[in-house]
């Protein structure tokens, strides 16, 4: 049986960047676009962090309007997106690594 008692906390997502379709004709010029006016257009609140140019560690307390946003950005330009909802805040996320805790 699911447990259903913990609820998730934290929603870890990665922006993909988009492949040639009939739909996206100049893949690369788009996600430079989206990249560009996800800066300037979404607003971060406390507690998110953007991990890399196209990820992000939200917390869903308060940034639940951030990820909205996001989803709607990304949809409205064929940007796809890869969510994974967490309970707790991951500890193996760090971006870049550490050179002695990186595999040799």
């Amino acid at each position: 049986m699911i447990d259903l008692s913990n609820n998730s906390r934290f929603a870890f997502v990665v922006c993909e960047r988009p492949v040639y379709s009939l739909d996206i004709q100049n893949p690369e010029r788009k996600w430079q676009e989206f990249l560009t006016n996800i800066q300037y257009q979404l607003k971060p609140v406390e507690g998110i962090q953007r991990i890399h140019d196209n990820v992000w560690l939200i917390p869903l307390a308060n940034g639940m309007p951030f990820l909205t946003k996001l989803f709607e950005w990304a949809t409205s330009m064929g940007i796809p997106l890869r969510i994974l909802f967490l309970e707790s805040e991951p500890a193996w996320i760090k971006y870049p690594p550490d050179p002695e805790t990186s595999p040799s």
